[in-house]
């Protein structure tokens, strides 16, 4: 799979298209990019766009600061628990619990 963080670095990409990384990140998840294949069937504009935002918020979280975390929030954060874990066909159901509940 082709690492879409590097791709700005790829002597294909004109200035323009580096200086709008968020473009440049949908445009490749629909139509594909080297041993990339197109992926505008298989997933919708707007989850196309969530995950563009996933990855800039991963690059943007690369130089953040315990300050940068807000206040209360544990770092790293608790991972979720699943009342049932799904079958890769399904989605998982997470656990929900009543506001005033401490956590476990």
């Amino acid at each position: 799979m082709v690492k879409l963080v590097s791709l700005a670095n790829n002597v294909q990409f004109t200035t323009a298209k580096a200086n709008n990384v968020k473009k440049v990140f949908f445009d490749i998840i629909t139509n594909g990019f080297g041993a990339m294949p197109d992926y505008a069937s298989q997933i919708a504009p707007r989850d196309r766009w969530a995950i563009v935002a996933y990855i800039r918020a991963l690059q943007l979280s690369q130089d953040a600061s315990a300050a940068d975390v807000p206040a209360g929030q544990k770092v790293p954060s608790e991972p979720p628990r699943f009342e049932e874990l799904g079958s890769g066909a399904t989605l998982p159901v997470v656990e929900t619990k009543p506001a005033h509940e401490e956590p476990k």
